[in-house]
C-alpha cells in the first residue's frame, strides 16, 4: 500500500490551503461563543481567569490524562458534564467542517484509498490486511461512504455533530455511551467535576 493513500490529507495541496479556512465566520463565531461560556463556567468554579484557548488546552490535558494515564483527578476536575458535552460538540463541529461532510474536498481526497480497498476486496489471493489511520483518514473515508450523516443540522439540539467519530483515536476524557444517537456521559459528580465510575 502506498502511504499517500492513508495520508492523503498531507499530500493534497488544495486541502492544506483549504483547511485553515474551512470554518465559516458564522460557525467560528458560534464555536467561540460556546467556548467562552465554558471558560466562564470553569472560571466561576476555579476562580482563575481563563480564555477559550486556555480552556481548550486544559480540555486536551484532561483527555490525555484520562486516556493515557487513567487519571480523572487532574485537569478533568475543572469540567462538569455540561462543559464536557459542549467541548466535545465544539470538536465535532470542527471535525465536520475540516475532515467530514462539511466540504466535498474533505472526502474527495479518499478516492485512491477507496480504489485500493476495492482492489484488495477483489483479490482473492490475500486473506487479510490491516490498515491503520487517524481521524484525518477515517473521518473523510466515512464521509465519502456516506455513513453516520446526521439528519439534523450542526447546531440542532446540541447533539454530537460528528457521530462518525465514535472513537477517533484522540481519546475521550469520560467514559461515554451512545443511546439513540444522543451522547450520554457516565460519571458521578465529585468536588468540582466528574469522577470515573
Amino acid at each position: 500500500m502506498n502511504d499517500t493513500h492513508l495520508r492523503f490529507h498531507e499530500n493534497c495541496a488544495r486541502y492544506r490551503t483549504h483547511k485553515p479556512t474551512a470554518l465559516s465566520k458564522e460557525v467560528n463565531s458560534k464555536l467561540l461563543y460556546i467556548l467562552a461560556s465554558v471558560a466562564q463556567a470553569v472560571q466561576e468554579r476555579s476562580a482563575q481567569a481563563l480564555t477559550p484557548k486556555t480552556v481548550l488546552s486544559l480540555w486536551n490535558a484532561c483527555k490525555f490524562e484520562s486516556t493515557a494515564l487513567h487519571l480523572y483527578n487532574g485537569a478533568c476536575l475543572l469540567f462538569d458534564e455540561t462543559d464536557a458535552v459542549k467541548l466535545e460538540y465544539v470538536e465535532d463541529v470542527k471535525d465536520f467542517w475540516t475532515k467530514g461532510f462539511g466540504h466535498a474536498l474533505n472526502y474527495d481526497m479518499t478516492c485512491d484509498l477507496i480504489k485500493d480497498v476495492v482492489r484488495f476486496l477483489k483479490d482473492r489471493q490475500v486473506t487479510g490486511r490491516f490498515l491503520f489511520g487517524h481521524a484525518e483518514t477515517i473521518l473523510p473515508l466515512v464521509a465519502r461512504l456516506g455513513l453516520y450523516r446526521d439528519a439534523e443540522g450542526l447546531f440542532g439540539g446540541g447533539k454530537r455533530g460528528g457521530a462518525e467519530a465514535v472513537e477517533d483515536g484522540n481519546g475521550v476524557p469520560l467514559r461515554r455511551q451512545h443511546r439513540r444517537g444522543v451522547l450520554r456521559l457516565r460519571g458521578r459528580r465529585g468536588a468540582g467535576g466528574l469522577e470515573a465510575q
